[in-house]
């Protein structure tokens, strides 16, 4: 469950994709960047982290850096692209990934095998939106 206030926190945070050139997805933007990193007959992306399961920030930096390698490790198949999404005011970062190709279906299931309370995930020409998986 994802509170008001979170959900607000959610849609006003940057998501900064370290491509080169790195680039930031904003939930409720187009991403024409995004977009043009994903492979020929791939439609759809997301960006998600495994850090502070539950937007609860209880984890060490050591805890959330092995959660952040494990979901890198699952991830493996995909193409993905380091990111860290933080808040406007840089009180809160998580180190995150850019995963290309990946449908929604996918990356809930993986969002909620991290405890993560909400996503960025995206398809070609479309907005960037917030999805709250479960």
């Amino acid at each position: 469950m994802c509170s008001a206030e979170l959900f607000h926190a959610y849609q006003s945070a940057i998501y900064r994709v370290n491509a080169t050139p790195p680039f930031d997805v904003r939930v409720g933007d187009r991403s024409e960047s995004a977009d043009d990193l994903l492979p020929a007959g791939c439609e759809s992306w997301a960006f998600i982290t495994a850090c502070n399961p539950g937007s609860r920030p209880r984890l060490t930096d050591d805890q959330n850096a092995e959660r952040t390698q494990s979901l890198r490790a699952m991830l493996n198949g995909w193409k993905i692209i380091d990111g860290e999404g933080h808040s406007q005011d840089n009180e809160w970062r998580e180190p995150s990934f850019l995963v290309l190709g990946i449908d929604e279906a996918r990356a809930s299931e993986i969002a909620l095998a991290f405890g993560q309370a909400a996503y960025v995930a995206g398809t070609r020409g479309g907005v960037a939106r917030l999805v709250l998986p479960g």
